[in-house]
């Protein structure tokens, strides 16, 4: 059985509230040296984990604070940006970004750089959905178009058939996806299956749907 290995040491629990003070100046002064806001509020992120004031919970408080930083600077686009999950994804890297940073005289080059990789990932994540959301009001644009007795939400609903084209929807799954009551969910599902556009099949005692792939209605479309 291999012994324990304690990677970081926090300062001792009496230094911590000067710390804390230190930190909440830091971040709220602007000091004679301009610091770049993403830098300084990486900076803060690193701070947090280094100073360790929880039990639990350090790494989520610091990148909360990180978030509101960079919020209060301005840096709205962060709201959208999946930072957590690439930091989830690449966890290894984000302990090894510490301990390099640590025990390397507090160099934080090595933090650094890997949060502006994990914002650069985050952004193109980010850009990747929103192209993918364009394409997908495309299409839902050219079903209402092409059949104008067919309103938005009705498009909206055959484009996630067409997403999901192995999946049996239920009616009440619409109606929580798309927030409308039970009964416009199944008024919209039944027009849908009698234009072909999808199929209804019972399972049990309820009606269930499924993307019709061997349709001829979007022949016109794609």
């Amino acid at each position: 059985m291999y012994p324990e290995i304690i990677a970081h040491v926090p300062p001792d629990s009496k230094e911590i509230p000067n710390l804390i003070h230190e930190l909440c100046n830091f971040a709220n002064n602007e000091s004679v040296e301009f610091i770049h806001p993403i830098i300084k509020g990486i900076i803060l992120h690193f701070l947090i984990g280094y100073i360790h004031p929880f039990n639990d919970g350090n790494g989520r408080t610091a990148r909360s604070i990180y978030y509101w930083y960079m919020l209060s600077q301005g840096y709205w686009l962060f709201e959208y940006m999946s930072l957590s999950r690439r930091i989830v994804r690449s966890r290894k890297e984000y302990d090894l970004a510490y301990l390099y940073t640590e025990y390397d005289e507090m160099d934080l080059t090595y933090f650094i750089k890997y949060n502006i990789k994990c914002i650069d990932e985050s952004l193109n994540d980010l850009m990747d959905y929103v192209k993918k959301k364009q394409r997908e009001q495309e299409d839902i644009k050219k079903i209402v178009q092409n059949f104008p007795e067919l309103n938005l939400r009705q498009g909206m609903i055959i484009e996630e058939f067409m997403k999901h084209s192995s999946k049996l929807f239920a009616i009440k799954e619409i109606s929580e996806t798309f927030r409308v009551v039970y009964q416009t969910a199944r008024t919209d599902l039944l027009l849908l299956a009698s234009k072909g556009f999808i199929i209804k099949k019972i399972s049990g005692k309820t009606f269930v749907f499924t993307f019709n792939e061997n349709s001829t209605s979007f022949s016109s479309i794609k």
